[in-house]
């Protein structure tokens, strides 16, 4: 919603305030409800002149859906690239084509978390697959600061790490702290700190940009103190 106020100019953003996040819903779906209407008809026509030609790959896609709780992730994957023939696609183009398929594969299967159920390992490792933006090739000799998220970072580490907006609220996030289900962003926690071999450095703001005063991060207090420093 956030990133929609911005694009679309609203003067209301959301804060996670009630009465701010009502206000922004209010003014963005008084702009958008009359575009949509403004396009029904023809999204209605679209839809019947078209629909029909993809009714054999939507019912793919469900027998794949449900896939998702019996298959492990790499065998789930290697099953639709045979049946969807994109792997037989690809082959005419060359060996280079398949072997980047079976390098998918081979990434999926050695990022599977056996200890997890298939579905829950196979949405971590498309969080992986969809942030990770070749960091795996980054080479350690290159003089420059990475700047990345903690679910990127995931088995790799550093010699320092700065961890940025450790504020209640954003990390462990509202919805999360209000729900009481902050244990997967602890995880998280763990993970960016670990990613240290020799420094780690925690910050949090005071102020957020609606001017709101904010408390530091839970998971700092959590930390014991003759291993933190603050400043």
């Amino acid at each position: 919603m956030e990133f929609l106020a911005n694009q679309l100019n609203l003067s209301n953003s959301p804060t996670h305030r009630a009465l701010d996040d009502t206000n922004t819903t209010v003014e963005l779906l008084d702009l958008l409800i009359p575009k949509i209407k403004q396009h029904s008809q023809k999204r209605q026509e679209v839809v019947s002149k078209y629909g029909q030609n993809f009714e054999a790959l939507a019912q793919q896609i469900e027998m794949w859906k449900n896939d998702i709780y019996r298959l492990r992730p790499a065998d789930l994957l290697g099953k639709i690239l045979v049946e969807s023939e994109l792997y037989r696609y690809y082959e005419k183009d060359g060996e280079n084509r398949t072997e980047n398929l079976q390098k998918l594969v081979k990434m999926f299967k050695n990022k599977d978390d056996k200890t997890l159920n298939s579905y829950v390992s196979l949405r971590n490792i498309l969080e992986y697959t969809a942030l990770s933006k070749n960091i795996d090739h980054i080479s350690k000799d290159n003089n420059q600061v990475l700047l990345i998220t903690i679910h990127q970072s995931k088995g790799l580490e550093f010699d320092t790490v700065f961890v940025a907006g450790l504020s209640q609220g954003e990390f462990p996030n509202y919805y999360s702290i209000k729900d009481g289900k902050i244990e997967e962003e602890k995880r998280l926690f763990y993970v960016a700190m670990t990613r240290a071999k020799k420094s780690l450095y925690l910050s949090s703001y005071l102020k957020d940009k609606k001017g709101y005063t904010k408390e530091i991060s839970q998971f700092i207090d959590d930390i014991p103190e003759e291993y933190i420093e603050l400043e």
